[in-house]
């Protein structure tokens, strides 16, 4: 039976698990949980691929989460706790399933260009089968031969065995930000002043196309229709409250609705002060997974604490430079702002950047320690 040994105590993975749980109830774990937003940009250095050898295969990207998964949880202290795997193509999976080329620019995925000029495009993606081409369709394959390659495999931690659990990779970066992708950001923003009817079409589409390629997941997945989904649609926090009203709100909604979504769940890291009152009132959120640095901590906590699970904290670049005492220090803000209203995590705000210092992240947990202490 293939294993991976993991230098932890099964303890210390419960007692993980109980802070997340009573945090997502908000009640009083012993401290404020904490996670670091590590993205495969930070950790594939470390374990010496690149992107484009990491997309190669199934085998190759499956052994690279394995490597990263161990080197985690042995160097940093923060509170994740899940062992999992899934198929992992970047914020230009579904840019790719629609079309778009891919290329890598110094190393990092990224789209070549803009594939949507006029209307006469549009065609192309009305025909975008998203399971039939592009990261997407390779999506479906990594899952399935990765859900082959773990079958059987565990992780033993000291004290504990677990599966490895396989994720099909559900969710998506949002109907907007894949028609920026699609349609170029400068244009898109320039059509949602000058041709609103145009910018419609557009999310109208990509939106039925999203929901149609995560139906495929769920199936494939045998997930209950009543599974959710995430969304994280961080091009939307550049409109105005009236637009995201008109070109964001409404594709949200029939996302949610498409996976009976109980839960719902948005990432923005963007500066979103504007857009607090509708997602808590409009779009009914009840989770802000990963907010950024820009946004006003007091009022995000005076607008969603204590109604909304909350999840960020100090600028990536801070936590990436230090030093140690100016770390501990951002971290005490957070905590201090939302620790009393409960059901808040910190985090980055958001995403460590590639060779950011452990001891820098684990300060993160220190400041937890000492200032996110629950009485």
């Amino acid at each position: 039976m293939p294993e991976l040994e993991i230098n932890i105590l099964e303890s210390e993975i419960e007692q993980r698990k109980e802070r997340w749980q009573q945090r997502d109830h908000f009640g009083k774990p012993d401290r404020v949980p904490v996670l670091a937003g590590i993205g495969t940009r930070y950790w594939l250095p470390i374990i010496g691929l690149s992107f484009l050898e990491y997309f190669s295969s199934p085998r190759v990207m499956f052994k690279a989460q394995l490597k990263a998964m161990k080197w985690l949880f042995e160097h940093l202290r923060d509170d994740r706790f899940q062992f999992a795997v899934f198929p992992d193509f970047q914020n230009v999976r579904e840019a790719s399933g629609l079309g778009c080329k891919v290329v890598f620019r110094e190393g990092f995925p990224w789209i070549e260009k803009p594939i949507i000029k006029d209307e006469s495009d549009i065609i192309r993606i009305k025909k975008a089968d998203m399971t039939r081409q592009g990261l997407t369709a390779k999506m479906i394959y990594f899952y399935r031969e990765m859900k082959r390659m773990a079958k059987g495999y565990r992780i033993i931690t000291q004290g504990g065995s677990h599966e490895l659990e396989v994720w099909p990779g559900m969710g998506t970066d949002g109907p907007f930000t894949n028609v920026a992708w699609i349609r170029g950001p400068t244009q898109l923003l320039r059509d949602v002043m000058k041709r609103p009817e145009f910018v419609h079409e557009l999310m109208d589409i990509v939106t039925e196309k999203i929901i149609e390629f995560n139906m495929t997941l769920r199936e494939l997945a045998c997930l209950p229709d009543d599974c959710g989904i995430g969304i994280a649609d961080d091009f939307a926090a550049y409109l105005s409250p009236d637009h995201y009203r008109e070109f964001v709100l409404p594709y949200h909604e029939r996302i949610y609705k498409a996976f009976k979504t109980k839960h719902r769940s948005i990432h923005l890291c963007g500066k979103i002060d504007h857009l607090l009152e509708i997602l808590v009132k409009e779009e009914r959120i009840s989770r802000l997974d990963g907010f950024g640095w820009v946004t006003n901590p007091r009022k995000l906590a005076e607008v969603m604490g204590g109604k909304v699970l909350l999840y960020g904290g100090p600028s990536p670049m801070l936590i990436k430079q230090g030093p140690r005492d100016r770390i501990m220090a951002e971290c005490r803000r957070y905590l201090e702002i939302f620790k009393p209203l409960r059901g808040y995590a910190l985090g980055d705000g958001y995403n460590i950047p590639p060779g950011t210092p452990p001891e820098n992240i684990n300060a993160m947990v220190e400041a937890a320690e000492i200032y996110g202490r629950y009485e």
